[in-house]
C-alpha cells in the first residue's frame, strides 16, 4: 500500500487548504491504514483474514493422465493432482473449479459420471463436490465448460499438508486419435494453522 502512518512530525505535511477536506483523527487512520495493511498484500491482492489467502491455479491434464490409472492419472486412488500440498501447518480448503476440456479429433469413450474432486492426503481422499458427468468434460464431442463447487450439505474435516486432485471412479477409454485435454482451475483458500 502507498501510505504512511498519521504522526507527530508528519500529520500536516502536505496541507495546504482546508477546503473540500474531511478531518480524520490519526487514532482512526493509523487503525484502518493497519487493518489495509494486514489484508492487502502489495500486488493488491486481497486476503479476507489473517492466515488465509485465496488462490487459484491451472493445470492441464493430458491424455495419458486421463486414461491413465498410474501415479498422478485421474484413475489412480489418489488422483491427477489439481493443487499440491503446502507443508505442515498448512490446509487447502477447496472452493470451486472451471474444467475446459479442449476437444481433439475424437471423444473419449466410456468412464462413468463418477469424477469427483478430492480433498486429502495420500491414502485418505474425500470426495468434495457432487459427480461430474463424463460427457460435461472428456466424452464431450466439443469444447466445454462445467464450473464445480465445493458441496454444499456435509461438514468436510480438513487437514494439514494435504491436496487437492481430480479423481475418476472409472476412466475414460482413448479414442485412438488426438485426443482432448483438460484445463482445470481451481481456486482454493491456503489457510495457516500452525498444526
Amino acid at each position: 500500500m502507498n501510505s504512511k502512518k498519521i504522526t507527530e512530525t508528519n500529520h500536516s505535511a502536505g496541507l495546504q487548504d482546508n477546503a473540500g477536506s474531511a478531518v480524520v483523527r490519526g487514532k482512526f487512520y493509523n487503525e484502518l491504514k493497519d487493518d489495509f495493511d494486514a489484508n492487502f498484500r502489495d500486488n493488491g491482492e486481497y486476503t479476507p483474514l489473517a492466515g488465509v489467502v485465496q488462490k487459484t491455479v491451472l493445470t492441464t491434464l493430458t491424455a495419458t493422465q486421463i486414461v491413465g490409472t498410474a501415479a498422478g492419472d485421474v484413475n489412480h486412488a489418489d488422483g491427477a493432482l489439481l493443487v499440491a500440498a503446502k507443508g505442515a501447518g498448512v490446509v487447502l480448503q477447496f472452493v470451486s473449479a472451471v474444467l475446459v476440456y479442449d476437444f481433439g479429433v475424437a471423444a473419449y469413450t466410456g468412464g462413468g459420471d463418477d469424477t469427483v474432486i478430492n480433498v486429502g492426503i495420500t491414502g485418505t481422499q474425500v470426495a468434495h463436490t457432487a459427480a461430474i458427468a463424463a460427457a460435461a468434460i472428456w466424452t464431450a464431442a466439443a469444447d466445454s465448460i462445467t464450473q464445480v463447487v465445493e458441496l454444499s450439505a456435509s461438514d468436510q474435516a480438513l487437514v494439514a499438508n494435504n491436496f487437492i486432485s481430480l479423481y475418476a471412479g472409472t476412466a475414460p477409454t482413448q479414442p485412438g486419435t488426438a485426443a482432448g485435454v483438460l484445463r482445470c482451475y481451481v481456486t482454493y483458500n491456503e489457510i495457516t494453522t500452525g498444526l
